[in-house]
């Protein structure tokens, strides 16, 4: 009676095993088990058309409230981050295929993607923000000169004081000057204002208030 019972729990057990193989793809313990989105009749190969590619989306975002700012008005540096992931559909996609490299593969330097945006399109960009929270276009280019004349005390863990630095230092970011040689230079002269110990805030009158106080209260 036991050994029939054990025959009978096999013979299920197979039979629930072929259908799982033939409906959905049993990934190793390392990776993420997903179902297969096709139907039986596609395991032989034809009908590829007919196959349903799934991806995975893992979305998370960092948000930091920027302080002493008037009552009316809330500002968040804010970091998003996004991941895709195509699923595999067979077996062949846990293999580890060896890229060799090449001459034609080969990347001798950066390139920049038609839908990049310029370190000028940045800036812009930021004076954009400024002005929606009351402050002046020209306080980015007073932020940058007040910086460089009175750098951030240096130390290495802090990534939000590197963070400030690396984007208020034109001579660290590459300017583009085929794109607005004017507005580059406007943005190289502020910085060499600052490092020759000009008064930023008579250059600049326009702004009255110092956005580099509000990043200071944050590192």
């Amino acid at each position: 009676m036991f050994f029939a019972s054990q025959l009978r729990y096999i013979f299920w057990l197979s039979i629930w095993l072929q259908r799982l193989a033939s409906g959905s793809l049993l990934y190793p313990a390392s990776t993420v088990f997903q179902v297969r989105l096709f139907s039986r009749g596609l395991l032989d190969g034809e009908r590829r058309s007919n196959w349903k590619y799934v991806s995975l989306k893992i979305t998370s975002s960092l948000s930091l409230p920027i302080t002493d700012l008037p009552p009316t008005h809330k500002a968040f540096f804010d970091w998003g981050f996004q991941m895709n992931y195509n699923m595999p559909f067979n077996l062949s996609s846990f293999y580890m295929v060896p890229i060799w490299p090449s001459r034609d593969r080969g990347m001798s330097k950066r390139e920049l993607w038609s839908v990049d945006f310029t370190p000028i399109q940045l800036y812009q960009g930021i004076e954009r923000i400024l002005e929606r929270h009351a402050y002046h276009r020209v306080c980015w280019k007073r932020s940058i000169c007040e910086l460089a004349k009175h750098p951030f005390h240096y130390n290495g863990s802090n990534w939000l004081t590197n963070l400030i630095t690396f984007v208020l230092s034109p001579s660290l970011i590459p300017l583009p000057l085929s794109e607005d040689p004017d507005l580059a230079h406007e943005y190289h002269l502020a910085e060499w204002r600052g490092l020759a110990g000009s008064q930023c805030h008579r250059l600049y009158p326009e702004c009255r208030a110092s956005f580099l106080n509000v990043l200071s209260s944050l590192t």
